[in-house]
């Protein structure tokens, strides 16, 4: 912000400056229009269970369904091209206990009797094992126990294994390939963006028009054993589900909580 020609002053530069916003390591050249966003290098993640599903697109149990086009999610990391930690608090219990809230933006998350937090933790941090693979310093807090931390420590040491490219490699690629490929026809920087605001208008338009169909309160397992789904149906009747746990992690969560409000 403090470099010559750092503030937009007409439309060119103002599409410049969306450029770099937008997709800062794409044009590391453009730096000169930075924020003090971009200069961000830890971030702190803690939302309740229908928002940490939101902002990680968890797809499991047909959650994809409640996903609203256009909505801020982790890919805003992104455009923070110098993030190297990111902190997430997993959910905890929420105030009015385990009961779910009228109107909320997904299915129901608790079992009537028998909720089961580590199970939807799980859908959490499995997700994040997945789409956080960019970024060297993951750090997750609030698990049920040292197990479901195992599990997690175990996932995303696959999921780095697995990984095509890291930013550096792709930072490489980008400086070795001159900063991108030479198109047939002139295109003006951002002009992309006109026809991509059209398109996700389109979407959110198309999506409040459909409605949600209801969920069942039969649990995958039991939709699957008592023969009333395939496997592909009981995927979509995965919610609320129901604590099969040797202890029952609602009540590890509410000891957890009592403990920590103690001391």
């Amino acid at each position: 912000m403090t470099e010559t020609n750092s503030l937009p002053f007409d439309f060119e530069t103002q599409t410049l400056a969306d450029c770099y916003k937008q997709h800062p390591r794409i044009y590391p050249h453009l730096s000169h229009y930075a924020t003090f966003r971009h200069g961000l290098r830890r971030i702190h993640v803690n939302l309740g269970f229908i928002g940490s599903m939101h902002f990680f697109q968890v797809t499991m149990g047909a959650f994809d369904e409640y996903l609203i086009p256009g909505d801020i999610s982790y890919e805003v990391f992104e455009q923070l091209p110098n993030l190297n930690e990111i902190s997430v608090r997993l959910p905890g219990q929420p105030q009015k206990g385990w009961q779910d809230r009228p109107f909320q933006q997904g299915p129901l998350l608790f079992y009537n009797d028998a909720p089961c937090p580590r199970l939807l933790h799980r859908i959490i941090y499995e997700r994040i094992a997945e789409v956080l693979t960019l970024y060297p310093n993951v750090i997750i807090t609030g698990f049920v126990d040292d197990d479901e931390w195992l599990r997690y420590r175990d996932l995303r040491k696959t999921a780095l294994e697995a990984r095509k490219w890291t930013a550096h490699e792709l930072a490489e690629l980008y400086e070795q390939c001159g900063g991108g490929i030479e198109l047939d026809e002139p295109v003006l920087p951002g002009s992309w963006m006109v026809g991509d605001a059209e398109e996700q208008s389109e979407d959110v338009e198309r999506e409040k028009s459909e409605t949600v169909p209801g969920k069942s309160v039969m649990g995958r397992e039991a939709a699957i054993a008592e023969g009333a789904a395939t496997e592909e149906e009981a995927e979509e009747e995965f919610f609320p589900p129901k604590c099969r746990c040797e202890v029952q992690c609602s009540k590890l969560f509410e000891q957890k909580e009592m403990f920590r409000r103690r001391y």
